[in-house]
C-alpha cells in the first residue's frame, strides 16, 4: 500500500513536471529547453533498491511517451526521447552510487568525479540521440545537443545534493540548531530577489549591480555552515523558483531585449554552477571539520592507549562492520593484513567481545568503549587494550589497539 501511494505520487509529480517542460520548446524542434522531471527520476533511483528500478523506468517510459504525444510530438519521436531518458538517468545513478561507495572520505574529489562522469554520460547520450534523429531525417544541429544536455544536467545537479544528503544522513529533514535556522531564513530572503522584474530596471544608483551575483555569493557562503539536507533543499527550491519564473518570463534572468531561449539558457548555466559549487563547498567545509575532529579523536585515542608497547589505529564502518587500519597492525597480526572485519578480529581473540560492543553501539556511544582482549599471534597470546570513540558520524567509529604484555602460550 505504501509503495502504491509513492508510485501514484511519483506519477503525478513526474507528469506535471513533464507537461510544464514540454509546454516550453526551443524554436527549432520538438525538444524542450528545460527538463524538470529528469532530476526527480534520478532521486528516486538513487533512493530505491535496484530491484525496483524496472518499475520506475517502465513508468517513466510510458509517462514520457504519453506526455510527448499529448504535447504534439510524433509517436516515434516521443518514444525516442523517452528511451533517451530511460537510458541516460540509470547510467547517471549507477555512476553516482559507485563514486559515493568508493569515495568514503567525503572530500572534494567526489564532487569533481561526479561532475565529470555526469557530463560525459549526459553529453554522450545526447550525441547518440542526435545520431538517431539524423537517421530519422530530422534537421538536427549542435544547438539541440546543448539544449537537451544542459536541461538534463541542470535538473540532475539540482536534485542530487538533497538526494545524497538523505542517503547519507537519513530522511528526517528537520535541521537542528539556531545557526541552520538563521542561515536558512537568510537564504530564503535572498531567493525572494528572484521575483524582481529585472535587475536592469532598478534605480540608476544601482547600475552595474546584479542581484544574481548576490544570490550566488549567499549560496556559497551559507554552504559553509548549512547542514547538507538543508542546503540540498535550498538548492532544489532555488532551481524550481528560477526555472518557474524564467519560463513565465519573470525574474532576474528575463531582460527586455532577450529572447526566451537566451533567458532559460542563462538561468540554467547559473543553476548548474551554483548547485555544483554550493554542494562542493559544503562538502569541503564538512570534510575540513571532519579532519579536525579526527585529529582530536586520535589524540584522545593515543591518550587512552598510553602507555603501550605498540599501538594500531583503525576505523570501523558500522554498515558492514569493515575495518580500515589507519596504522600498520603488524605488532598484532604479524605480516598479515587479512583482519579486515570486526568478525575476523573477534576470531583472533581468545574471548569474544562483540556482545558488549553491540550494547555500546545501541546505547548511544556517548562514552568511549574500553575492553581488554587477548589476541593469538604465532603461538603466543598478545594481551591488548581496545578503545573506541563514538564521534559524530552515524556510520564510522575510530578505535585503537594497544599491546600490554605478551606471554608464551605455555606460560599460562
Amino acid at each position: 500500500m505504501y509503495f502504491t501511494l509513492r508510485w501514484m505520487l511519483f506519477c503525478l509529480l513526474w507528469g506535471g513536471m513533464a507537461l510544464l517542460s514540454l509546454s516550453n520548446r526551443d524554436p527549432w524542434s520538438f525538444s524542450t529547453t528545460t527538463w524538470l522531471p529528469g532530476g526527480l527520476l534520478l532521486a528516486v533511483l538513487m533512493m530505491s533498491r535496484l530491484s525496483l528500478w524496472p518499475v520506475w523506468l517502465v513508468t517513466t517510459l510510458l509517462l514520457h511517451t504519453l506526455c510527448g504525444l499529448y504535447s504534439g510530438r510524433p509517436l516515434i519521436l516521443a518514444a525516442l526521447f523517452a528511451l533517451f531518458d530511460a537510458f541516460t538517468l540509470p547510467l547517471c545513478a549507477l555512476a553516482l552510487r559507485y563514486i559515493t561507495r568508493c569515495e568514503r572520505s567525503g572530500g572534494v574529489r567526489e564532487p569533481l568525479l561526479a561532475l565529470t562522469s555526469l557530463i560525459a554520460i549526459v553529453f554522450g547520450s545526447g550525441l547518440l540521440l542526435m545520431l538517431c534523429l539524423k537517421v530519422l531525417g530530422d534537421d538536427i544541429s549542435l544547438f539541440h545537443l546543448v539544449s537537451w544536455s544542459l536541461a538534463l544536467l541542470t535538473s540532475i545537479l539540482a536534485f542530487w545534493p538533497l538526494t545524497d544528503a538523505l542517503n547519507r544522513e537519513g530522511k528526517a529533514l528537520v535541521a537542528g540548531g539556531r545557526r541552520n535556522i538563521l542561515a536558512t531564513v537568510g537564504m530564503l530572503m535572498l531567493l525572494l530577489m528572484l521575483f524582481l522584474p529585472s535587475w536592469r530596471h532598478l534605480s540608476p544608483m544601482l547600475y552595474g549591480f546584479n542581484p544574481i551575483w548576490l544570490i550566488f555569493t549567499g549560496v556559497l557562503l551559507l554552504a559553509l555552515v548549512l547542514e547538507p539536507r538543508v542546503l540540498g533543499a535550498v538548492l532544489l527550491l532555488q532551481y524550481l523558483l528560477v526555472i518557474g519564473t524564467t519560463l513565465y518570463e519573470r525574474g532576474l534572468f528575463v531582460g527586455g531585449d532577450e529572447r526566451p531561449l537566451s533567458a532559460i539558457w542563462n538561468a540554467q548555466w547559473y543553476l548548474l554552477f551554483c548547485s555544483w559549487l554550493g554542494f562542493t563547498t559544503n562538502r569541503f567545509a564538512r570534510h575540513t571539520r571532519r579532519l579536525k575532529n579526527q585529529l582530536q579523536q586520535r589524540a584522545r585515542i593515543d591518550n587512552a592507549l598510553a602507555p603501550a608497547a605498540a599501538t594500531a589505529l583503525f576505523r570501523l564502518y558500522l554498515t558492514d562492520r569493515r575495518l580500515i587500519w589507519q596504522t600498520p597492525p603488524d605488532a598484532f597480526f604479524g605480516d598479515e593484513y587479512s583482519v579486515t572485519t570486526l568478525s575476523l578480529l573477534e576470531a583472533r581473540s581468545v574471548s569474544p567481545f562483540d556482545a558488549d560492543l553491540e550494547l555500546w553501539i545501541a546505547g548511544g556511544r556517548e562514552e568511549p568503549f574500553r575492553t581488554r582482549i587477548a589476541l593469538l599471534l604465532d603461538g603466543a597470546i598478545v594481551r591488548c587494550r581496545m578503545v573506541l570513540l563514538g564521534g559524530d558520524s552515524r556510520d564510522e567509529i575510530l578505535g585503537g589497539l594497544a599491546v600490554e604484555v605478551a606471554h608464551p602460550r605455555g606460560g599460562e
